[in-house]
């Protein structure tokens, strides 16, 4: 696989991670970690569009991933709390 393609499917794999990371959008607590993954897809975008150093793009790109991916953590434990809350309020486990 050739260097450009590692850099097109980081790119691609950053999108996806981005856009699953939009959920904490809806939850104020989990807006700033969704504004850092947001602010990381548009650098990895911008660089992408000036075709930057492709090292530089990957790791981009990377960062892209790891924050979404924190991002979207927050929401499922911030879920799970809510539910387990839910529960004890109910009196049921």
């Amino acid at each position: 696989m050739s260097a450009r393609t590692h850099v097109v499917t980081e790119v691609h794999q950053a999108f996806a991670a981005f856009r699953l990371a939009q959920g904490a959008r809806s939850d104020t607590t989990q807006q700033q970690a969704f504004e850092a993954a947001r602010g990381a897809w548009e650098e990895t975008l911008q660089l992408a569009r000036e075709n930057a150093d492709q090292a530089q793009i990957r790791a981009a790109a990377r960062e892209t991933v790891r924050l979404a991916a924190h991002a979207e953590s927050l929401v499922q434990d911030n879920a799970l709390d809510r539910r387990a809350e839910a529960r004890s309020i109910a009196g049921t486990n």
